[in-house]
């Protein structure tokens, strides 16, 4: 229940101290999680690795083995089986240094913004993803001892596929690793991208339907209906370049495209009328306020969420 509570809060991600002590990059933390919007994300996403900061381990084979980072490989488990995106902690130079030499390059990530220049603290902060980190630890699998091996496969029995992808998949499958079957769809319904498409692409299919009922329409069903779910894509397109697009040339392209997908039904619906009763008047406007209001939302929050993570709480205790 309290999961759930905690995906409902559209807030959520800022419940982690990590990343409201630290003036944060939301680009680089955008492209960890591999998320278009910081929206996207929930408090469950994101999990604070404290193991990390803890261990001094200097070798995978201690990381696994060593008792201040003795949750490792359960997290590791839990993070693979749940839809945790990314690991935060935070470091100094020289615990950066050790775990980067564990799990290899380009698999941590510094998300200060401005590259921590303005930092007054010893610490930074850093992400990971947990996905990452499996195939990190099955690429060094050679140089793991016999017990470090036991204890992987142990802790990695029976992973759900479902937030995996295809590619550790087969690494489970190469290291003879049971793993929990999930198919195609049930990997592509987890997708936020496919289900915002297929979410606006049904809106768009059914709301034609009730204009067969009103006698005043004396357009095309079908062509009214086409309309609809031509520009649904591109609709949904815009509105995702409008607030995520690097470029102010993108964002204004994401704006146009989006105003005109969402007023072309309308405009269609209106010329081809005759004499709307007050009632539909009441209803289409309705539609059109609550698409507004709802965009209006999404983009408020998505600029809230970037402000809030690029302000800096230095006395913040995390």
């Amino acid at each position: 229940m309290a999961t759930w509570l905690h995906r409902l809060n559209p807030f959520g991600l800022l419940r982690h101290r990590l990343l409201v002590k630290y003036p944060i990059d939301y680009r680089i933390f955008k492209r960890v999680c591999r998320v278009q919007r910081l929206g996207e994300l929930q408090s469950p996403h994101v999990f604070r690795a404290y193991f990390l900061e803890r261990s001094q381990a200097t070798s995978l084979n201690e990381l696994i083995t060593d008792p201040q980072s003795s949750t490792f490989l359960t997290e590791l488990s839990h993070a693979l089986n749940t839809d945790c995106r990314v690991w935060i902690f935070h470091t100094d130079d020289e615990g950066y240094q050790r775990l980067q030499s564990i799990f290899g390059d380009h698999i941590i990530r510094h998300i200060e913004r401005f590259g921590g220049r303005l930092s007054t603290l010893s610490t930074t902060p850093y992400a990971l993803r947990p996905l990452d980190i499996a195939q990190s630890l099955f690429a060094q699998w050679d140089k793991l001892s016999h017990h470090t091996q036991k204890l992987v496969r142990h802790a990695l029995e029976g992973v759900d596929t479902k937030y995996i992808g295809n590619r550790l998949t087969h690494i489970l499958e190469d290291h003879q690793i049971s793993y929990t079957h999930r198919s195609w769809l049930a990997r592509l319904l987890r997708n936020p991208r496919f289900i915002a498409y297929v979410i606006v692409f049904l809106y768009s299919t059914l709301r034609v339907l009730p204009v067969a009922l009103i006698e005043e329409f004396k357009g095309d069903l079908g062509l009214l209906w086409t309309i609809d779910v031509v520009t649904a894509l591109p609709y949904t397109w815009g509105v995702l370049a409008m607030v995520t697009a690097r470029t102010r040339f993108r964002r204004f392209l994401g704006m146009i495209v989006t105003v005109i997908t969402f007023i072309a039904p309308y405009i269609y619906f209106w010329l081809t009328g005759d004499n709307y009763p007050p009632w539909v008047i009441a209803v289409v406007g309705a539609l059109i306020a609550s698409g507004i209001l709802l965009e209006a939302f999404k983009y408020i929050h998505e600029k809230t969420l970037v402000s809030q993570l690029q302000k800096a709480k230095w006395n913040l205790r995390v």
